[in-house]
C-alpha cells in the first residue's frame, strides 16, 4: 500500500525527522561558519512547535531537570532584558540581545526532545567533531594557499606575511581567519573528548578508531598552533582530568598517578615552546609578578572592570553600555591602547558582573551549578568536562559576547544532559508509537 505525501509528511513530524536534521544541520554549521545558523536555528523552533502541536501535555516540565535548566536560562535572559532599562546604549543593547537569542532558543528546542535526537546524541557529538577537523583542514589548506608563492617559475614556500613578517600563516589568528582562535580551541577541546570517548567505543572497528586516533593528533598540534591559552589551559586541565577518571577503576592509582604526571610534564614541556604560554608562564615568576601585574593587558582590562563594577555592583551599568563605560575607565587610568581598540572585560563573570550587576552574576552562576549537580548526580563525565571547559575559557574571555560562543554553550549544554527522566520519557514514547 502506496503511503500519500501527507501520510508521510505525519510520520516525519510524529518520529522527530525535522527537528532532528535541524540539529544535525547545527552542529555540522556550527564550527564551520556560524552565520549560517539562524535560519537553521528559526525553522528547528517552528518544527519543535509542530511536532508538539498536537500533544502539549505530553511536555513534561515537573521532575524534569532539562526544564529546570531551560527556567535558569530564560531567567538569566530576562534579566539581561531588563538591563536595557539602565542602559543608555539602547541599539547596542539590543544588538547584543539579538546576538545571545541561540541562549533561549536551543535550549526550548532541546529540553524536551524528541526520541530520535536523544537516541542519536553519539552520532550528533561526533559529527560535531568531524566538522570542526574539516574547519581545521581548510583552514590549514588555506595556510599553505597563502605561503606558497610562484617566483621565476619556483614554487616558494614562506610562512610569513609579507608586511608583517613576524606573524605566521600557521599560528594564531592568521590561522583561524575566520572565527577567532579562542573558539575554535574551544570547540577542539570538546571534539577532543568526543574523539576520546569514541576510542572507548567497543562497537567501532579498529580501522574507525584508527581514524579517530589520527583526529586526536591533528586537534593537540592545531590546538598548540591556534595559541589560544585559554585552549591550552583547558587541555592542560581537562584532558589528564579526563584520563584519571576514565581510568580510575581500571588500574591501581600509583600507575595512573605516574602516567598522568609524565603525561603532565610533556604537555608543559611541549605548551612552554609556545611564544605566548612562555610568556605568560614567565611572567608568573617572582622577578617578573609585579612587572607582569602592570603591563599585562588581560590585567589591566580586570583591573579598569573592577572599576567600573564597584560603582554598580548590584545592577550593573546595564546591557548595552558595558563597553562605554569600560572605555571610559581605560581613559582614566590611561591605558589607550584599550580604548582605541574598544576591549571588553575579556573575562565572561566580569562582563556579566559589570553589564547585569551581582544579581546577573549570581544567575548565570546558578546556571553552572546546576548543570554541574546534574553531571555530578548522574555522572555524566562528558557534560561535566563540558562546564569545566566553559569556565576555563570563561576566565579568559567573554564568549558570551559573540554569536559563536553563544550558540555552542547553549547548545552543547543541553545536548549533553543525557536527563535519566528524558530518556525514560523518550523509551515510553517509543514503545507508545510501536503499539
Amino acid at each position: 500500500m502506496q503511503i500519500s505525501i501527507a501520510e508521510r509528511i505525519k510520520n516525519y513530524i510524529r518520529n522527530g525527522d525535522l527537528t532532528f536534521g535541524c540539529c544535525i544541520l547545527s552542529v555540522i554549521i556550527l564550527p564551520v561558519h556560524v552565520y549560517y545558523l539562524p535560519p537553521v536555528m528559526i525553522l528547528w523552533v517552528l518544527f519543535w512547535i509542530l511536532e508538539n502541536s498536537s500533544g502539549w501535555k505530553n511536555v513534561a516540565v515537573k521532575g524534569n531537570k532539562a526544564a529546570i535548566l531551560l527556567f535558569l536560562f530564560i531567567i538569566f535572559f530576562l534579566w539581561q532584558i531588563l538591563g536595557l532599562i539602565l542602559t543608555e546604549s539602547i541599539g547596542i543593547g539590543f544588538e547584543r540581545l539579538f546576538k545571545r537569542l541561540a541562549f533561549i532558543l536551543f535550549p526550548v528546542v532541546l529540553f524536551w526532545p524528541k526520541f530520535k535526537i536523544v537516541k542519536n546524541i553519539k552520532l550528533i557529538t561526533r559529527l560535531f567533531a568531524v566538522c570542526t577537523l574539516l574547519y581545521i583542514l581548510l583552514c590549514v589548506g588555506n595556510a599553505f594557499n597563502n605561503s606558497l608563492t610562484i617566483q621565476d617559475n619556483k614554487l616558494i614556500f614562506n610562512s610569513h606575511p609579507v608586511d608583517y613578517d613576524y606573524e605566521n600563516y600557521f599560528y594564531g589568528l592568521r590561522l583561524s581567519y575566520l572565527v577567532h582562535p579562542s573558539y575554535v580551541a574551544m570547540y577542539i577541546v570538546i571534539s577532543l573528548l568526543v574523539s576520546f570517548e569514541s576510542l572507548f567505543d567497543n562497537s567501532l572497528t579498529r580501522i574507525r578508531k584508527g581514524l579517530w586516533m589520527a583526529m586526536i593528533s591533528v586537534f593537540l598540534i592545531v590546538l598548540y598552533l591556534l595559541s589560544a591559552r585559554a585552549g591550552i589551559l583547558a587541555g592542560l586541565i581537562i584532558l589528564p582530568v579526563y584520563a584519571l577518571l576514565k581510568f580510575y577503576s581500571l588500574f591501581p592509582k600509583w600507575i595512573i598517578i605516574i602516567g598522568l604526571g609524565i603525561i603532565s610534564i610533556v604537555f608543559v614541556v611541549i605548551a612552554k615552546k609556545n611564544e605566548k604560554v612562555n610568556s605568560s608562564i614567565e611572567g608568573i615568576s617572582k622577578e617578573k609578578f609585579n612587572e607582569t601585574l602592570n603591563s599585562d593587558p588581560r590585567i589591566l582590562i580586570w583591573k579598569s572592570a573592577l572599576g567600573v563594577v564597584k560603582e554598580n555592583l548590584i545592577l550593573g551599568v546595564g546591557t548595552g553600555d558595558a563597553s562605554k563605560k569600560l572605555t571610559e575607565e581605560f581613559l582614566k587610568r590611561g591605558y589607550v591602547n584599550g580604548f582605541y581598540d574598544n576591549l571588553n572585560a575579556h573575562n565572561q563573570f566580569l562582563e556579566i558582573l559589570l553589564e547585569n550587576g551581582l544579581i546577573g552574576l549570581t544567575l548565570f552562576l546558578a546556571i553552572l551549578a546546576y548543570m554541574s549537580y546534574i553531571a555530578v548526580s548522574e555522572q555524566n563525565l562528558l557534560l561535566g568536562l563540558f562546564i569545566l571547559t566553559s569556565i576555563v575559557f570563561f576566565i579568559f574571555e567573554t564568549m558570551l559576547n559573540r554569536f559563536a560562543g553563544v550558540s555552542f554553550f547553549s547548545l552543547f549544554s543541553f545536548l549533553l544532559i543525557y536527563s535519566k527522566t528524558i530518556r525514560k520519557r523518550i523509551r515510553n514514547d517509543s514503545s507508545n508509537q510501536s503499539t
